[in-house]
């Protein structure tokens, strides 16, 4: 059973019920340290979602209406909603998405936070609209360690902390 005293924060754009790559990583990664306690916020999508479902080592808070708007609305529902937790020390964004838009922000507002962002992407990044790629930059120079799946994500990292 995870440590309550030794969390995690975790932001995803999406998480269970909704599986994909990043989401079968963070239930990996979740599997193999069950010395932390991960406190996982993610949007809620449907309102037939459970706003909340605790496990040995983890908690996810399924924020917003249940609707396709609380994607959009994440950023902001998502730091909102962290600022309640106590103890955290270290915030974990999955893709730079909507989800480290919330992360971005709470560590905008507490500079000592360990901001770790993984890139798992399947897009040209470069050829997004602008606004998708400024937002991606400033979450990836705020980051305090960015791990990709690949290397192509690797250097894009990369390329934009020159």
């Amino acid at each position: 059973m995870g440590d309550k005293s030794n969390k995690i924060l975790v932001f995803t754009t999406a998480y269970r019920p909704l599986i994909g790559g990043s989401e079968i990583a963070l239930e990996e990664t979740i599997k193999r340290l069950p010395e932390f306690f991960f406190e996982i916020i993610t949007p809620r999508y449907s309102g037939q979602f459970p706003k909340m479902e605790t496990g040995d080592n983890f908690r996810i808070h399924r924020i917003g209406w249940g609707l396709k708007l609380d994607k959009y609305l994440f950023p902001v529902l998502g730091f909102l909603r962290a600022r309640s937790f106590s103890g955290i020390r270290i915030v974990h964004a999955y893709q730079a998405s909507y989800g480290a838009g919330a992360a971005w922000l709470l560590r905008v507002f507490n500079p000592k936070l360990i901001l770790v962002l993984t890139l798992q992407e399947g897009k040209k990044l470069d050829s997004q609209k602008y606004l998708i790629r400024f937002f991606r930059k400033l979450i990836i120079k705020k980051a305090d360690s960015v791990t990709a799946i690949s290397r192509y994500l690797a250097g894009y990292a990369s390329s934009l902390n020159k």
